[in-house]
């Protein structure tokens, strides 16, 4: 069972500006209690501040995170990206059921797919809704899945899917 935001929110306290509690509980998301202690303590310990942002909290997760062969967490930093009048328009219809922790689960977008040639900026534009979104991107490099035993590249990608799901929402 996922730890209920109520107790990920007391730790988050303790650490956190009030203000930046709702948000930091969102990045703590499906950790285990003993987890979300340890990645508060660790950005904490890393920071120069009295209290620890959301974004440093997300950094840190980052780095004490999780590995599954094949799935590897992306840098959402970029000095410049120019939305497309479509992207803007979904961003702007959409981001407050990613954002708002009350959104029931059935109104979470699950996905969208980008579909285009080589060089048209699928990449970029994933990494813009990720950093406009402030959740995880992931890159899921199915060639470094695959391997010589059956079931085992299978497992992988189950394995990589299963943590997206506990990151949630996040781009992948």
């Amino acid at each position: 069972l996922p730890t209920p935001p109520s107790m990920t929110a007391v730790l988050a306290k303790s650490h956190c500006s009030a203000k930046d509690v709702p948000a930091t509980v969102a990045v703590l998301k499906g950790l285990s209690l003993k987890r979300a202690d340890e990645v508060l303590k660790m950005a904490a310990a890393k920071s120069s501040k009295q209290w620890v942002t959301p974004a440093m909290v997300r950094q840190m997760r980052h780095q004490l995170g999780e590995t599954v062969q094949g799935l590897y967490p992306v840098d959402t930093t970029f000095d410049f990206y120019e939305f497309p009048e479509k992207l803007k328009a979904w961003l702007a219809l959409n981001k407050p059921y990613f954002l708002n922790p009350n959104t029931p689960p059935k109104l979470v977008p699950r996905g969208v797919l980008l579909d285009g040639t080589p060089g048209v900026g699928k990449s970029m534009a994933a990494k813009a809704i990720a950093n406009e979104l402030g959740v995880p991107l992931y890159r899921l490099d199915i060639a470094s899945t695959l391997n010589k035993y059956i079931g085992e590249s299978e497992a992988r990608i189950v394995r990589s899917l299963a943590l997206m799901e506990r990151e949630g929402p996040c781009v992948m």
